[in-house]
């Protein structure tokens, strides 16, 4: 089968391509951080849909609620890797465990 090799045009144009949009980003790093708007900002901050498990029995549901994203804070901590875990220095346990934040019942046939 025979190999095809980039049009010089097309890595032209791609190169031009590369050097318009570098100089748009370093202008919008002037700025500082703007805000995104509001419908956005409230779609990243909504909860999300809780986790669900269903009883051995099928009678009963347990909806599990965790919290939203994590802070930048929460995000930002030291942290040590080692065989793919990553762990938290200050407390030598897992770093970015998954919470949860409420536990609800409902019966199925509701």
């Amino acid at each position: 089968m025979p190999t095809t090799r980039p049009r010089p045009i097309s890595l032209a144009l791609a190169l031009l391509l590369a050097l318009a949009i570098i100089p748009t980003g370093a202008a919008a790093l002037e700025g500082g951080y703007r805000m995104p708007p509001a419908v956005l900002a409230d779609m990243i901050d909504a909860p999300p849909t809780p986790r669900v498990d269903v009883s051995p029995d099928r009678a009963w549901i347990l909806l599990m609620d965790s919290p939203g994203l994590p802070s930048i804070e929460e995000v930002a901590q030291p942290e040590l890797r080692l065989a793919g875990m990553r762990i938290n220095p200050a407390t030598n346990g897992p770093s970015r465990q998954r919470t949860l934040s409420g536990l609800r019942f409902r019966r199925l046939s509701d």
